[in-house]
């Protein structure tokens, strides 16, 4: 096997996933051809049983690896692996991705030590023939359909920086610093699959440091994956994880009186408000221990985070 170990690198691609088989080959091989051992690879594979030997391939590629015997999910399992990170800095990514230059790890790193308070995603583009990587972030919806919903960003002004600040990370490539992403307390109270992105930038502009876009590194993300591969499940493993998950940005992050109104507005809406919201109470003294530290930590109330996402939905340039 070919060595890529190296000695005090700056960035750890960290990748939590199931399942993905021969998807993850190629993301690994992408990574190594275009930034060769310049960067730290941390495997999370949460309990795939798809035949594949992940152990194997994560030798081939140098990366380190571990294995959940039990299925937690995406945010618990992405979570876990930042916390395994030995470099200043990580690249969250899925198990389903793509590079195209070889210099994306010193750009990630000098945009995050330039702001290292601030979380950043970098530009997206899918991989079938003709896309391209035309989205600016995204903002958080509030509307009477969807309350904490990610949506793509395409219409923002491009003054042709190499980053810009945005609402709202998306596209599956997430980066920051380890220092920021632990005092922001990462994906901590989350569970399952859902509502990560929502969650990680929302306390990232309460905190101050705030969310950009990395615009000169763009990275290829295969949109459409199946959830169901070869009979198997991904990440999403029950119906209510997604609405337990912005019940917990709700119960953290918002005024009582609009979590509350949310609340009414889930109680009325979703089918399994009842099983969400009885787990959202077993877990209520660590969601209080979460508010607590969130709001005597962080220097802006949820209204901060509106104004900037407001902004953005009126494709008005952050400043």
């Amino acid at each position: 096997f070919t060595s890529y170990f190296r000695i005090m690198n700056n960035l750890t691609c960290v990748i939590a996933f199931i399942n993905e088989g021969a998807e993850l080959y190629a993301t690994l091989s992408s990574i190594r051809q275009t930034a060769g051992s310049r960067v730290d690879i941390l495997l999370v594979d949460d309990g795939s049983d798809d035949g594949v030997d992940y152990e194997v391939m994560a030798e081939m590629f140098g990366a380190r690896y571990i294995r959940h015997s039990v299925r937690q999910g995406s945010a618990p399992s992405k979570h876990e692996g930042v916390g395994m990170v030995e470099t200043p800095c990580f690249l969250l990514l899925d198990g389903h991705m793509r590079f195209y230059s070889e210099d994306w790890p010193e750009r990630v790193v000098a945009h995050i030590e330039a702001a290292p308070e601030a979380v950043y995603c970098c530009r997206c583009r899918g991989l079938e023939p003709g896309d391209t990587a035309h989205t600016f972030g995204a903002f958080v919806n509030f509307d009477k359909t969807e309350i904490f919903a990610a949506k793509w960003l395409t219409g923002m002004p491009d003054d042709g920086d190499e980053s810009m600040k945005i609402p709202c990370i998306i596209g599956a490539s997430y980066a920051g610093s380890v220092d920021t992403f632990n005092r922001l307390r990462g994906f901590e109270g989350l569970t399952g699959y859902g509502a990560e992105e929502e969650y990680l930038s929302i306390k990232a502009w309460m905190s101050g440091g705030g969310v950009r876009q990395i615009r000169d590194v763009v990275v290829g993300h295969r949109f459409n994956v199946s959830r169901i591969v070869g009979g198997r499940p991904k990440f999403v493993t029950s119906g209510y994880e997604v609405l337990h998950n912005r019940m917990v940005i709700a119960s953290t992050l918002l005024p009582e009186r609009t979590a509350a109104e949310c609340m009414r507005y889930w109680s009325k809406r979703q089918t399994r408000y009842a099983e969400a919201r009885a787990q959202i109470e077993r877990e209520a003294e660590h969601i209080a221990e979460l508010r607590v530290y969130y709001m005597s930590r962080f220097l802006y109330g949820f209204d901060h985070f509106e104004e900037v996402n407001n902004k953005a939905r009126r494709n008005e340039r952050i400043e």
